[in-house]
């Protein structure tokens, strides 16, 4: 059974190709790339900050507000906007025509909020902001001390009905000029959009925004004699959505959207997103789980697989991929014919692993408003000596029917990455209650794993081999120790009473799976 594909791309061309970038360029790194490969859906960021990368006649646009600009990526990406308006009808006239000549659906993508560490006087910061603070969620927020309220400081207030109006105007200004597919809603580009006090109380307004642009969509469409598609990427839990003013309960049964995109890639493997399937179910709704380039996982076709499998054992109707634009048609062929097939899935090696949004507090603005709508995750912790417990409980969802890979040459491995320091408390591990020997362990210092190259900005991306620092220790085990499901993990510390100067620490678990 296969499965469609869709792929964000954050208009990185602009900035990251000479002047003058040509309609030819753009087919041939952006778009002719996805032929042939299960991607069928290429969504377009169209701008940030509200600075606009398109002909929009509305906003800012990137040519207008980076004319003088020393910064040379925001130089290029001005000049080769203002070179598309002038000779070939602006960017959003090229991709529809491009997206049509490929025979993909396209949709441009709105970043419905952004809270990046920009200064005031900065160009990017946009004149709308900066002329308007009034328009902002914490303009006396923003030389406080860094907090989850310094961090959106910067954003837009969605509770102004004018941001609302004018974030609406942008929007249906796309669906009204150009003959698109549907509009995306990027809510996790980024995850704030009230005062953080009225954020739940808020989400009515949110929602007669979203009805107002849905309402238009339908009648433009009817017009064209198609329906257009409002698809919306959001927060990874229900609750964290409405916690932050996005009703998406309301959203789905008033068929307001099409596609909920769940999550941002960030925890794949601890994110519930069957809550997300389990509310679309038998709707008119479709979704689909996001796979993020840039997660502290990496770029391995293994990890992929795994996450893929977990999202589809869920319930979920397809795969989103962001920051993945600029991969190679080679990588698109090899990486996602798998995750586009159940079936070749199922075959497919993998590595299931823990989510490391660590619980350390951030310090910029950026990673202050992801905090607000990414829920914490069980790693890294300090496992300090437990008296009356069997050590820290470590819980891991495997979508993998272990009964029968009993019957086939599978290799099923386990890794533990610690600290480096603090080994020397281990106590013992056990899965499912069955204790492992740590005297079978393969110790090894660091972790390898796949990440994108430093330079990985460009058409085709290059990805190299990285080593995760530590202590890993790693064991063969039998498929009868895993069960489908959650599965439980204990790590347990040596007890002492005295303070330990150097704790035990895990970073990391892998689970393995080799199909020979």
């Amino acid at each position: 059974m296969k499965h469609t594909i869709f792929s964000n791309d954050d208009s990185w061309i602009l900035a990251f190709t000479d002047p003058p970038v040509t309609p030819g360029e753009m087919w041939k790194d952006m778009i002719k790339p996805h032929i042939g490969s299960p991607i069928k859906g290429f969504m377009w960021s169209v701008g940030g900050h509200d600075i606009w990368d398109f002909e929009t006649n509305i906003g800012e646009r990137s040519d207008q507000a980076y004319g003088n600009s020393k910064d040379k990526s925001q130089k290029t990406r001005g000049d080769n906007l203002n070179f598309l308006i002038k000779n070939h009808g602006g960017p959003m006239e090229v991709i529809t025509d491009l997206c049509k000549k490929a025979e993909i659906k396209f949709y441009p993508s709105v970043r419905m909020n952004e809270h990046y560490d920009i200064d005031i006087n900065d160009p990017a910061f946009s004149k709308f902001r900066r002329n308007n603070p009034e328009y902002l969620i914490g303009w006396n927020e923003i030389n406080a001390k860094p907090s989850i309220e310094w961090g959106v400081s910067t954003g837009l207030n969605y509770a102004i009905n004018h941001v609302r109006n004018y974030m609406s105007s942008i929007i249906l200004e796309l669906a009204e000029r150009w003959d698109i597919d549907g509009i995306e809603l990027d809510f996790m580009r980024h995850p704030a959009f009230f005062k953080i006090s009225e954020s739940n109380s808020n989400h009515y307004l949110m929602t007669d925004m979203i009805t107002g642009i849905r309402n238009r969509m339908n009648q433009i469409g009817k017009e064209r004699n198609k329906h257009l598609e409002l698809i919306v990427r959001v927060p990874p839990t229900l609750s964290d959505c409405k916690r932050i003013g996005l009703n998406i309960n309301t959203w789905v049964t008033n068929k307001l959207v099409d596609v909920v995109i769940a999550g941002g890639g960030m925890i794949p493997f601890e994110m519930p997103i069957k809550e997300f399937c389990d509310l679309t179910k038998g709707t008119e709704t479709s979704v689909y789980g996001c796979l993020e380039a840039m997660h502290p996982h990496g770029t391995d076709k293994n990890i992929l697989n795994a996450i893929s499998s977990r999202y589809y054992q869920a319930g979920v109707d397809g795969i989103y991929l962001f920051n993945f634009y600029s991969m190679s048609k080679e990588w698109k062929k090899e990486v996602l014919e798998p995750i586009s097939d159940i079936d070749l899935l199922k075959k497919s090696n993998k590595i299931y692993a823990t989510d490391d949004r660590n619980r350390f507090q951030p310090e910029s603005k950026l990673h202050f408003s992801f905090l607000n709508a990414i829920k914490r995750t069980q790693i890294p912790v300090v496992i300090d000596s437990t008296y009356h417990t069997d050590g820290v409980p470590i819980y891991m969802d495997i979508p993998e029917d272990f009964d029968k890979m009993e019957e086939t040459k599978t290799d099923l491995e386990i890794k533990f990455l610690f600290d480096e320091n603090g080994n020397n408390h281990l106590d013992g591990i056990s899965i499912n209650c069955h204790k492992l020997n740590l005297d079978d362990a393969k110790i090894d210092t660091g972790l390898e794993m796949e990440n994108y190259d430093e330079k990985w900005n460009i058409y085709p991306s290059k990805t190299i081999n990285t080593i995760t620092e530590g202590k890993v220790y790693s064991f063969g085990i039998t498929p009868e120790i895993l069960k489908f499901g959650e599965n439980v993990i204990r790590i347990k510390s040596k007890e002492t009473n005295t303070p330990k100067s150097t704790p035990l620490k895990i970073n990391k678990i892998q689970v393995l799976i080799t199909y020979n």
